[in-house]
């Protein structure tokens, strides 16, 4: 309770009373809240005279407060329910398989027992160590090694790379809102200056979709076959691969300076980039164009069955590419730690590929 003590000028006797400039900062539902009434040397909560009332006389402190403050413990609460393997499927790999799980407070030295503890498994049971670990954060460093290669010190071979959502997470950091018109395009953008399909798997999707359209009447829609592929299909049927290092360096300088400035602004007149923010990220970010290339002679993508569409059977693929996985060469099937960020496409529903790009 804040209080101020006041005093009267004639009979120098003292007063409690509200601090009305603390009062005056608050609005009337809370201004009800303070209901005490005062006295020369105490104040007492009303709510308690209520309750005096109400219980009679002989009422002790210990009572009053028991009244007030009750200690009601709840019953123990029953066992939880031993999860089903469904549950245990969706937090594993492809195989139910969970190779470590961990809860910390936060990511420091106690995970040193962790990886520890990992390399040592893979050590016993003689199988041959990843080759390739996506992270969200300390991919890579100008001098020396990372404490992720520390940690992984018993796979020296390690492939550490920066996942690429998080990646394009921070180059959105320079939007000045992610509520804004052109937010979602420009997260498209970014993801196809940064990946290509692979030729034959879009032909034989493109092909499919043809099929299905002629199979349903729909002639007139297959003049251009790619304004009618959903994102969902893209990223089921088609696998993907980085550009290298030259080409999305300079795809991405592009489209930053062609959104920077007034040209980018909504219906509102609000920009879609900060341009001191963004030019400063990017700076930054760009040392991460090494880090998110595809490992060389690493498959990221594991075929998890087929399905037919207008006739033509579609293979089904699964990636790799996610926070926390690692991949492995013999079979190229991800074990993760933690549940991966799959590989996904964010295109708007007009996408017709950026200008010079080509499956």
């Amino acid at each position: 309770m804040v209080t101020e003590i006041l005093t009267c000028t004639k009979c120098r006797s003292t007063h409690v009373s509200w601090n009305q400039t603390v009062l005056k900062q608050l609005d009337l539902a809370h201004r009800s809240e303070f209901r005490v009434i005062l006295t020369q040397k105490f104040a007492c909560d009303i709510r308690v005279i209520h309750l005096l009332r109400e219980r009679g006389l002989g009422n002790s402190p210990t009572r009053v407060l028991k009244q007030l403050l009750p200690m009601a413990f709840p019953e123990t609460p029953e066992p939880a329910v031993v999860p089903s393997c469904k549950w245990l499927l969706s937090v594993g790999n492809e195989h139910g398989q969970i190779l470590i799980s961990v809860l910390t407070a936060q990511e420091g030295a106690g995970l040193y027992m962790m990886t520890a503890g990992l390399v040592k498994k893979y050590q016993q049971a003689g199988v041959d160590p990843p080759v390739a670990l996506y992270v969200d954060c300390g991919c890579c460093t100008e001098v020396g090694e990372t404490k992720l290669q520390a940690r992984f010190s018993g796979w020296p071979d390690l492939t550490i790379r920066l996942d690429i959502w998080h990646f394009m997470r921070q180059l959105a950091l320079g939007c000045t809102t992610d509520v804004h018109q052109l937010y979602p395009v420009f997260m498209s953008r970014i993801s196809a200056c940064i990946f290509e399909w692979d030729a034959a798997d879009f032909a034989l999707l493109r092909e499919a979709k043809k099929q299905q359209l002629l199979s349903q009447g729909l002639t007139s829609h297959t003049d251009d076959i790619s304004r009618h592929l959903s994102r969902e299909e893209l990223a089921l049927h088609c696998r993907r691969r980085t550009r290298g290092e030259e080409t999305p360096t300079g795809l991405l300088e592009e489209l930053l300076q062609q959104l920077i400035g007034s040209s980018s602004n909504d219906s509102p007149g609000v920009p879609l980039l900060d341009r001191e923010r963004t030019k400063h990220i990017w700076r930054v970010q760009r040392k991460h164009i090494k880090c998110i290339q595809d490992p060389p002679g690493v498959s990221l993508y594991i075929r998890t069955g087929e399905l037919t569409k207008g006739g033509v059977r579609l293979p089904m693929f699964r990636c790799a590419r996610g926070s926390t996985s690692l991949v492995f060469p013999s079979t190229p099937q991800p074990l993760h730690t933690r549940r991966a960020y799959w590989d996904t496409v964010s295109l708007p529903a007009d996408w017709s590929g950026p200008a010079g790009y080509a499956p």
